[in-house]
């Protein structure tokens, strides 16, 4: 919309567009306020005529006094603050600003504690020698509320009525906020249903629906007041155990396992669920600590299913502890990435005995350079390899990659700055390598591998 001009020349009341060149007579010979007055109150909003050098209201029309539900004589000659954007008082867009028009979503005050959402627009009028500012407004609480049921249902997954993962990745930086502001323990647990493809195969997806139906009702009912269960997509789902260590997310997690194994389901019978549990490690990011609960999934998963395994901090102290010997289960099925994960197994080994010794900081550095360079060849044969087998996933691996080689820089920067020691970096380099990437992201473009297989039968505690 643009400034309105009314002009009181031949005594005609005329209106004109900025916008075009027309002069527009609403009514030859016009009287104010009568003609004008019954104009106004035609129109289905709200409108104040507000005085541009007092901000004082000098007209209102009948449907702005039924929407405040006040008499004209309550409205007329008050300040306009006081029943819109009354915490604006100077700012106003037009007049402290400069804008010709202003269009936007504002409170309107309908007494002390209660006010209602409006959309208004305001515009410039010019009477006689006289400026104004014309301000309608329209109701727009049942927009509002439409609006506020549409954004929970956004939240929301359609077929369980969880929360969804767009909700949990809003939600996961408070939470790791609200963890470390009072230094409490914060969980996630992740599970997936195991062989859940069997059920859609041999029953159809309108079974499989309705037992991920069933269990997002049984979570509902087996976690606590505190707890939000999320459905992470197809078959998995994932809690979040707020102030909770992973001793207490791991009793919730064998509760829930137990819940859903006992459950029998109608036509499929009984179901079981494998579960991974992390508990928030300060400092670290959501994407590590979704690593390592990723992992922990993975970990039940290949120790035989139907179980619960918990990420816990001697995990990552094993790799100080431990040379890594590359085994038969990370075979990916390509000879190229599997001679590179050897090599990085041994540069790793390297590293990590330098990391004990009292060696010069430059020795280590030399050292890391060389992982690195072995890890930047090895990612350039992975990603040839796997485009060869057309891997659906390529685009996003090859993302992955980058990120990695771009933490190794940052951790070398760190490192150099004396910001991080050589023993704590090692230990994320070989979570960042090994448990996140090689052992997480890697095996899943395993089985693309033609007679590439996983054993699932590896128990947990030979992983590391």
């Amino acid at each position: 919309m643009s400034d309105i001009q009314i002009q009181d020349d031949t005594s005609d009341l005329l209106y004109k567009d900025q916008n075009t060149t027309d002069m527009i007579s609403i009514e030859n010979v016009l009287e104010w306020p009568g003609e004008l007055e019954r104009f106004f109150n035609k129109l289905l909003c709200g409108v104040f005529m507000i005085d541009s050098e007092t901000r004082r209201i000098v007209y209102v029309n009948e449907i702005a006094t039924m929407m405040m539900k006040r008499n004209p004589v309550d409205v007329l000659g008050k300040v306009c603050h006081e029943f819109v954007c009354p915490a604006e008082m100077e700012k106003c867009p037009i007049l402290d600003f400069g804008q010709s028009v202003d269009y936007s979503e504002k409170q309107l005050v309908l007494d002390r504690e209660c006010s209602i959402p409006i959309l208004k627009s305001v515009n410039r009028l010019t009477w006689g020698n006289r400026d104004y500012l014309i301000e309608s407004f329209v109701d727009i609480t049942k927009q509002k509320i439409y609006e506020e049921q549409m954004k929970k249902l956004s939240f929301l997954d359609r077929l369980t009525g969880l929360h969804n993962r767009h909700q949990l990745d809003t939600m996961i930086e408070a939470e790791i906020g609200r963890s470390l502001r009072h230094n409490q323990p914060c969980s996630m647990i992740m599970l997936d249903l195991d062989r859940f493809k069997r059920v859609n195969d041999n029953f159809g997806h309108a079974t499989g629906d309705s037992v991920l139906i069933e269990i997002g009702k049984l979570l509902t009912e087996g976690i606590r007041v505190s707890d939000i269960a999320f459905r992470w997509g197809g078959e998995e789902f994932l809690i979040l155990a707020t102030n909770t260590g992973v001793s207490g997310a791991s009793l919730l997690a064998e509760k829930l396992r137990v819940l859903i194994a006992e459950y029998t389901f109608s036509t499929v019978g009984t179901v079981t669920a494998s579960f991974g549990v992390a508990e928030y490690i300060s400092g670290e990011t959501y994407y590590d600590w979704f690593k390592r609960l990723d992992y922990s999934l993975l970990r039940a998963k290949k120790a035989g299913r139907n179980r619960v395994n918990c990420w816990n901090t001697c995990d990552e102290n094993m790799l100080l502890t431990i040379e890594l010997q590359f085994k038969k289960e990370w075979e990916s099925g390509n000879a190229t990435i599997d001679s590179d994960h050897v090599q990085l197994i041994e540069e790793s080994n390297k590293l990590r005995a330098i990391s004990e010794s009292l060696v010069p900081d430059h020795e280590w550095l030399d050292q890391l350079d060389i992982l690195i360079d072995r890890l930047t060849s090895h990612f350039e044969n992975e990603e040839r390899e796997i485009r060869r087998i057309s891997y659906p996933e390529y685009e996003a691996h090859k993302l992955l990659h980058e990120r990695l080689l771009t933490v190794m820089d940052t951790l070398k920067a760190q490192f150099m700055n004396e910001e991080v020691g050589s023993r704590d970096m090692f230990v994320t380099l070989s979570r960042e390598i090994f448990i996140n990437h090689i052992l997480t992201e890697d095996m899943k473009f395993f089985p693309h591998f033609k007679g590439a297989t996983i054993n699932n039968g590896t128990k947990s505690s030979e992983i590391l």
